[in-house]
């Protein structure tokens, strides 16, 4: 398909989805948390606070004693269905390929629910994953206080932009690391911090969180440039152990391309925003403009996670010898 009839194609899905945008439906869409395991007539409101990025968190408890999270923005901003639609489809695409990440539902606006503080807006729905905060983490359990995080950021110099080699030797240390970090890189969220992942030390398993600021840039391109340099230098020296993360990493990336193209992946954010309630025209405007932008950037990371499988297997072939 030459260039002509790609451009055409995608304007003709562009315009389709569009109008699916447009005609949707004028009532708010039904949200019933039972089948999440967290019944509003049977969830008792156990916490509350404020982080300081003006989000409302509340922690609401079941019968059986099982913890949810509800996180809505504090600011009254119609633009806030976005982040909704990207936490969910984070989640979404964790979850297809059991990355350890907690699952997400999104509460429509329009719709009231325990711990929800503003009716005209959506929300999320979050299991709480076990184990506290790697930031949290004390002196036992110090080794576990990795950092997997690929900023992409003005605060921080750009030769620590995206995948490092701090990052590389920190995601070795666990096996569930590198699915983390594949997972972040392919829906290219530059965010991690240690305050959204967690490490449960009675099974030992890390989970990761807060997904709201995916597919907004080419995060993969970043991963490319340092594994294109990794092969440039002949003193490159890495040991076994960042080989078989590097190799978990790979084998993750290769499976959420092969799951996920960047066409369904657009059609799920399209659909996740809808769910959140798009009743007025504003919401909707404000969506359908950052639809485009979201769309572009899926497709150039989408394709930045396929060079990098290949730089990747030349990597390893360079060091299997």
């Amino acid at each position: 398909m030459n260039y002509r009839k790609k451009y055409l194609f995608f304007l003709a899905y562009k315009v389709f989805f569009a109008n699916q945008l447009i005609d949707c439906r004028t009532k708010a869409p039904v949200f019933d948390g039972k089948f999440f395991g967290c019944d509003q007539e049977c969830v008792e409101k156990t916490g509350y606070f404020k982080t300081e990025h003006n989000t409302y968190i509340t922690t609401l408890t079941n019968e059986d004693g099982k913890k949810y999270i509800v996180k809505q923005e504090a600011r009254d901003q119609l633009s806030w269905h976005m982040p909704v639609a990207r936490d969910m489809l984070g989640s979404y695409i964790a979850q297809s390929v059991g990355v350890p990440a907690n699952k997400v539902e999104i509460i429509p606006a329009y719709t009231s629910f325990p711990g929800k503080k503003n009716n005209d807006f959506p929300a999320t729905l979050h299991e709480v994953v076990p184990g506290i905060k790697v930031t949290s983490l004390k002196k036992p359990f110090k080794a576990f206080k990795v950092f997997i995080q690929q900023p992409v950021k003005s605060t921080v110099p750009k030769q620590w932009w995206g995948l490092t080699r701090l990052v590389i030797n920190n995601m070795a240390s666990h096996q569930d690391l590198p699915q983390i970090v594949a997972l972040d890189t392919f829906i290219a969220n530059a965010d991690r911090h240690k305050g959204n992942f967690f490490y449960c030390s009675r099974s030992n398993r890390y989970y990761a969180i807060d997904l709201e600021s995916s597919f907004d840039q080419n995060l993969a391109y970043y991963a490319c440039k340092l594994i294109r340099g990794m092969l440039d230098n002949e003193q490159e020296i890495i040991t076994q152990q960042e080989l078989e993360g590097l190799r978990i990493y790979r084998k993750t990336l290769k499976r959420l391309l092969k799951r996920h193209s960047p066409e369904s992946m657009y059609r799920k954010l399209l659909e996740f925003s809808m769910q959140g309630g798009l009743i007025s025209r504003s919401a909707r405007r404000i969506v359908l403009d950052k639809l485009s932008f979201y769309q572009e950037q899926i497709h150039k990371n989408y394709a930045s996670c396929k060079k990098l499988i290949v730089l990747l297997d030349k990597l390893f072939l360079k060091h299997s010898t």
